[in-house]
């Protein structure tokens, strides 16, 4: 979905609502229709809507859009808003200055993290990705947040061994959500590794996914540090890597 249609989207909505003087006690719905099976980049339309109450008879439905509605590719990849809460709130709490994220995708965990450094005001996420999804230009980090954030676009391993991310030092906070094989893990905690702070909090997702289990198999046998394995929607796990 574009910055512009999103635009359109709360003018309309605001509009609306200063024409209804919309004042009753109400909560927000939505209509999603897709064609066939739900996944990413699927195209779907949402129509949100108002649930009202309290009005004689009983509640009505308000179609706050109406004629139109939002449309847009699917994103069903992207970090769940229960994990992207969970980012931000460590790094509100850990005060780390200098982060690594492996797997921008779209931005959503990169707008999560980027989110905890400005409330914090200080610190810089160096996010990675093979695909250059425009995060700046599509809105998902919108302008406040942008300082706190540089896009690395490359293919992981070799990107770490070329500027900037060769020429970090002291990671103090990393999520790790790129290659999901063994290898592709063991290749993203070594460069951690060789790059950390004192003291380093890593984060791995899908650490309980089962639709890639060489995640979960490889904590099985890891004893570098510290770690523990949280059930969130896909599980995370969680090290500790210090001295």
């Amino acid at each position: 979905m574009t910055k512009e249609t999103l635009e359109a989207a709360r003018r309309t909505l605001g509009f609306r609502a200063e024409a209804a003087n919309v004042s009753s006690p109400a909560r927000v719905g939505y209509r999603f229709t897709h064609n066939g099976t739900a996944g990413e980049n699927v195209d779907a339309s949402f129509q949100p809507f108002l649930l009202m109450r309290d009005h004689g008879k009983g509640g009505y439905e308000i179609d706050m859009m109406f004629p139109q509605e939002l449309k847009g590719p699917m994103t069903v990849w992207g970090t769940d808003e229960g994990g992207a809460h969970l980012l931000t709130g460590m790094v509100r709490a850990l005060r780390p200055l200098v982060c690594l994220e492996t797997g921008t995708n779209k931005g959503r965990s990169a707008r999560a993290i980027a989110g905890g450094l400005e409330r914090n005001q200080q610190g810089h996420l160096w996010t990675a990705d093979m695909f250059d999804h425009n995060v700046f230009q599509t809105g998902a980090i919108p302008d406040s947040l942008q300082p706190f954030v540089t896009t690395v676009i490359g293919a992981l391993p070799d990107c770490f061994s070329e500027a900037p991310l060769c020429n970090l030092k002291g990671i103090d906070f990393a999520f790790v959500d790129a290659g999901h094989t063994g290898e592709e893990l063991a290749a993203d905690l070594a460069f951690i590794e060789s790059h950390r702070a004192e003291e380093c909090v890593v984060l791995v997702d899908n650490a309980r996914d089962e639709s890639w289990l060489e995640i979960a198999e490889f904590f099985e046998t890891y004893t570098d540090h510290p770690h523990i394995n949280i059930d969130t929607m896909c599980g995370m796990e969680i090290i500790q890597m210090r001295g």
